[in-house]
């Protein structure tokens, strides 16, 4: 099994006129994706009192983490759903459309010397979700 180090890993965007406008590629410190698989219940009287599922639909929401500027424009605006792709390392990525949940700025007022504001992007990906 291959393992990956944490400087691998990417982002990258593709649209305008909305809330991926606001990330900074060179900005950013971290990113993670959470893809889950609802489960419906199928239960029947044949089961004999357990349990039966079947999959349902799949969703996906991440974060992503940049270091803040003073040159860039953070807004919520809705606008076209962005393309955004969070790669592993190589080829290994996740990418689909999403929309943007939330923007939080975290200010480092007690930290140590030297750390930076960040910003966290919280999204949802819409419709089919490629995995490569």
């Amino acid at each position: 099994m291959a393992k990956f180090s944490g400087i691998s890993g990417s982002v990258t965007t593709s649209g305008t006129g909305s809330w991926v406008t606001g990330i900074v590629t060179d900005n950013i410190r971290r990113w993670e994706c959470t893809l889950t698989k609802n489960l419906v219940d199928s239960t029947s009287k044949g089961d004999a009192g357990n349990s039966s599922d079947v999959y349902g639909i799949t969703t996906g929401e991440g974060t992503i983490v940049m270091a803040a500027d003073d040159t860039t424009v953070l807004n919520l605006t809705a606008g076209t759903d962005p393309t955004v792709t969070l790669t592993l390392k190589g080829s290994r990525n996740i990418s689909g459309a999403a929309k943007i949940m939330s923007l939080a700025h975290s200010g480092q007022s007690f930290s140590a010397p030297g750390e930076l504001a960040e910003v966290t992007f919280r999204f949802r990906f819409q419709g089919a979700i490629t995995q490569a």
